[in-house]
């Protein structure tokens, strides 16, 4: 037979025995809760510095691209030759040009453009520019028709329009000599009076 005090001490067991339980389970409860915020806020810092790093490397990577290098052009002057007012010899003009341009080509085209008074100038009207070439030290000039069928001829006419071309490209540090031709073939005169099946070297007795 069991008795009161024997049943109550028993009962008393049972509900410290729960009440340990009980207790354990909270704890285990808030360090799981402890836990998991740790690992929050760890992801979240790993989260905030991964965001940091690609905003960064995308800003830097936009400085980047919208930096373009650029190509240093600094003016350059020549001269270019014109015939005198009293069509006996030719003298220079000078022309600043920007050293990134063509500048056998330019210098060309200045010839063709013409001088500034009292000079006169040397190529025929109608006279284009086709192209220049230069290699291993000689210049090819290829003219337009114009340059042969609008020449007014004449030895010392003829002499003042070849070598207002070779004098001004013999200029250039690059080139020594001169060829011209027309539509891209050689030609053996303009008029008859001065070879130019063959390249030309700078005149000074011209000048």
């Amino acid at each position: 037979m069991v008795t009161r005090k024997h049943f109550t001490i028993k009962r008393s067991k049972r509900a410290g025995v729960f009440a340990g339980l009980r207790c354990l389970a909270v704890m285990v409860s808030l360090s799981l809760v402890l836990l998991g915020c740790d690992r929050q806020e760890a992801q979240d810092e790993a989260l905030t510095s991964s965001s940091q790093t690609d905003v960064s490397s995308l800003a830097t990577d936009t400085v980047s691209s919208s930096i373009e290098p650029t190509v240093a052009v600094s003016p350059v002057a020549t001269i270019v030759y014109f015939s005198d007012a009293a069509g006996l010899k030719l003298v220079g003009e000078t022309r600043t040009l920007q050293s990134g341009e063509d500048l056998p080509a330019a210098l060309v085209q200045a010839l063709i453009d013409g001088p500034t008074a009292p000079n006169q100038p040397t190529l025929p009207p109608g006279t284009r520019l086709l192209g220049v070439t230069v290699e291993k030290g000689e210049a090819i000039v290829d003219l337009s028709q114009e340059f042969v069928d609008n020449h007014p001829g004449g030895s010392s006419s003829e002499r003042l329009s070849v070598y207002s071309i070779v004098n001004t490209l013999a200029g250039l540090p690059e080139i020594d000599q001169v060829t011209i031709v027309v539509n891209g073939k050689n030609i053996e005169a303009i008029g008859g009076h001065l070879d130019l099946s063959g390249p030309l070297a700078r005149d000074g007795s011209i000048l």
